[in-house]
């Protein structure tokens, strides 16, 4: 057996030596021994093979009940909220370039005219919006 401290010992490193590492992950991030942009897509047949893999094996549904309802909202609540102003704030810019597209998508969609309240001819509104919006996505437009 290789000698090994026990997990007791590395978690209480990783706890108290990990936070201040924030200089470091940043020089790491900006200065990498290998750029992001060059390697993912040198993966993209490993990351393909994995996926099939993981559907074979229904790993996600599996991994989802072996975490629990407790597993998703501990650390949504206790991460996520402090994160989430912060995120939306940064993702601005991108959110309007990625959403205008869309937005001219809706505006020029000539909608089928409105029904009563409970009318099924109001889905097809629904439906002329949506396929418009796959099409476009999808770059069928």
């Amino acid at each position: 057996m290789p000698p090994i401290r026990s997990t007791a010992t590395i978690v209480e490193k990783y706890k108290r030596v990990t936070p201040g590492k924030s200089k470091e992950y940043a020089e790491g991030v900006k200065d990498p021994k290998k750029k992001w942009i060059e390697e993912t897509p040198k993966a993209a047949a490993a990351f393909a093979e994995g996926v099939t893999d993981a559907i074979a094996r229904d790993a996600f549904a599996k991994g989802v009940l072996a975490c629990g309802q407790a597993g998703y909202l501990d650390p949504a609540l206790k991460k996520g909220e402090a994160r989430y102003r912060p995120g939306v704030e940064y993702g601005v810019t991108k959110y309007n370039k990625n959403f205008a597209p869309m937005r001219d998508v809706i505006a020029g969609i000539d909608l089928p005219p409105r029904g009563p309240k409970g009318d099924p001819r109001n889905i097809d509104r629904v439906a002329t919006i949506a396929t418009a919006l796959h099409a476009a996505k999808v770059g069928k437009l």
